[in-house]
């Protein structure tokens, strides 16, 4: 009896596990919901170049507000490519201040600054 309560909960826990596994599936960048199958990476354009996200946090203290180009004016849907200078394909951020940040671009989103990378960085 004693060995089959100890199986009984062995399935269990490996049932649980697995069920809790396969709710993973279809997780995805913030940004990009598994169900648009023509979402685009989420980007900036600024001064006729795209940046592209990569959900990397650049420290508060390196940015400056002299480093501060201006803001997110506009924005396109997932499914497209920013076409204009301060537009942006990506939730959150229209409004947002952008700055220099060597050759990439930041941009301040929930007191956070994010990391946009050049096209060609790719």
């Amino acid at each position: 009896m004693n060995k089959l309560v100890v199986l009984f909960l062995a399935l269990t826990c490996v049932a649980v596990l697995l069920v809790g596994c396969d709710s993973q599936r279809g997780v995805s960048t913030p940004d990009v919901p598994p169900d648009v199958p023509d979402a685009r990476h989420p980007s900036i354009m600024v001064d006729d170049t795209i940046y592209f996200c990569r959900w990397t946090e650049v420290y508060r203290d390196e940015i400056n507000e002299d480093d501060i180009l201006g803001k997110i004016e506009s924005k396109v849907p997932l499914s497209q490519m920013p076409a204009e200078n301060d537009q942006t394909n990506m939730r959150g951020i229209l409004d947002a201040p952008y700055a220099r940040y060597g050759s990439d671009i930041v941009v301040k989103k929930e007191g956070s600054w994010i990391l946009f990378e050049k096209e060609d960085k790719r």
